[in-house]
């Protein structure tokens, strides 16, 4: 069984081996970066290390394997439930459960909070307890993408690590080893804009490269003469405004927006003449044309994709959003 690769972050991967050796270890750190960066791959790689029978990550020995296929018996995962808007706090409970046995493999244990934004302020405030009273050998790893959104009583107890976007190129080497060829991994690589992860997944779903192409072109064609009745259809079919389904709908209607907004970010490098860190290169007959916008427009255009985002997060009605998003971007015709 192959080894976990971490693509980019040689300076925090070092620093957590180096701290584990030289037993300068935090009890508790706060891992922050956007989705599909490499957050949880790093920490895998970091437990794949300290519980190696061979203490080297080798791949091959029984504990790196139960690394490798997420079933550590000494590293608890905590994640949101997919019917569920919060980390409740019947997860922390069960949690504390964990941190009160001993170690099966007789030392270590971690403990990985995935999206730590989602953590309540029920569920935070019970996290506490084992943050400001560490367990012996207990290691915490808090991942997030969203920041701002974490209970600063939590993020004050933990020592912050920023991922930082890992380079096109170094990202394109990745997937060719997964084996794309190179001009696949190119445009992969370019437009996951720094995200292994997430070129990687666009790599392996090949509907999820078509689906995102397919958002990326409604947004172009917002600037045509049907194109608010092409959106608004989009809209009845994809996103639901009730039930079990409301919480999804609001995360695609968001990574919506953020497709669009990486659009918006291509019509600014392609007006500003910058075409080699264009995202959606596949694009670029549409791109020039809804370039003759001016340099106002596009400002006004990046702004309103801005608000949908905040009005979205703020729980506004979701179909209601986009269509007022698609017609306020429709009236700047090209």
């Amino acid at each position: 069984m192959s080894k976990i690769k971490v693509i980019g972050h040689e300076a925090i991967r070092n620093f957590l081996l180096n701290s584990w050796q030289r037993q300068a270890l935090s009890h508790a750190y706060l891992l922050l970066g956007p989705e599909g960066i490499g957050k949880f791959t790093l920490v895998k790689d970091f437990a794949a290390h300290l519980f190696c029978e061979q203490q080297s990550a080798c791949g091959q020995c029984s504990a790196c394997q139960q690394v490798l296929r997420d079933n550590h018996p000494d590293i608890w995962l905590v994640e949101r439930q997919s019917d569920k808007q919060d980390i409740t706090i019947e997860q922390i409970r069960q949690l504390h459960d964990f941190i009160s046995l001993k170690s099966l493999s007789g030392d270590w244990r971690l403990v990985v909070i995935n999206g730590a934004h989602f953590l309540n302020t029920e569920s935070g405030n019970a996290l506490l307890k084992s943050l400001e009273e560490p367990a012996d050998k207990v290691i915490f790893f808090l991942l997030s993408a969203e920041p701002k959104k974490i209970l600063a009583t939590i993020s004050s107890r933990c020592q912050v690590l920023k991922l930082s976007f890992v380079p096109t190129s170094e990202i394109a080497k990745f997937l060719q080893g997964h084996g794309a060829h190179a001009e696949q991994a190119g445009e992969l690589a370019q437009l996951s804009g720094g995200r292994p992860g997430t070129a990687l997944n666009l790599l392996v779903q090949p509907e999820e490269f078509t689906h995102q192409l397919d958002q990326a072109r409604l947004f172009l064609n917002l600037f045509n003469s049907n194109g608010f009745i092409q959106a608004t259809r989009y809209f009845e079919t994809e996103f639901k405004e009730a039930g079990t389904e409301l919480m999804t709908s609001r995360e695609q209607a968001l990574r919506l927006v953020n497709i669009w907004r990486t659009v918006a970010r291509d019509l600014w490098c392609y007006k500003l003449n910058l075409k080699k860190y264009l995202r959606y290169q596949a694009f670029e007959a549409e791109l020039e044309k809804t370039s003759q916008l001016s340099l106002k427009q596009l400002w006004r255009i990046s702004h309103l994709l801005q608000e949908a985002s905040r009005r979205l997060a703020a729980n506004a009605h979701i179909r209601l959003t986009l269509e007022w998003l698609a017609y306020s971007l429709g009236q700047f015709k090209v």
